[in-house]
């Protein structure tokens, strides 16, 4: 997880990409995991990541928050392609 500074107090943190892959805010594709404004906790599943290369297989990797907070926002377009280490969620430190 990357860090920001942040006008309001709170530090922001960036949860970042695992894996190059496809970035997917859902599991089964329908409601999404979470949503702007959310309160996680650490371990909270946020995101999946679909990685590179495709000869995987079928694997989702599920990508937790490591910190308490509220989701700010999404860096990321929902089944936009992400490289390894790029923010992909922005959360407030609570």
């Amino acid at each position: 997880m990357g860090s920001d500074s942040s006008k309001s107090g709170s530090p922001i943190e960036f949860i970042l990409a695992p894996y190059d892959g496809t970035f997917s805010r859902t599991l089964d594709g329908n409601k999404p995991l979470v949503m702007e404004g959310d309160h996680v906790s650490t371990g909270t599943v946020v995101c999946v990541i679909e990685p590179d290369p495709i000869e995987m297989g079928d694997v989702l990797i599920e990508v937790e928050s490591d910190t308490d907070g509220t989701i700010v926002d999404f860096l990321v377009q929902n089944m936009g392609k992400v490289s390894s280490g790029q923010p992909l969620i922005r959360i407030r430190k609570s």
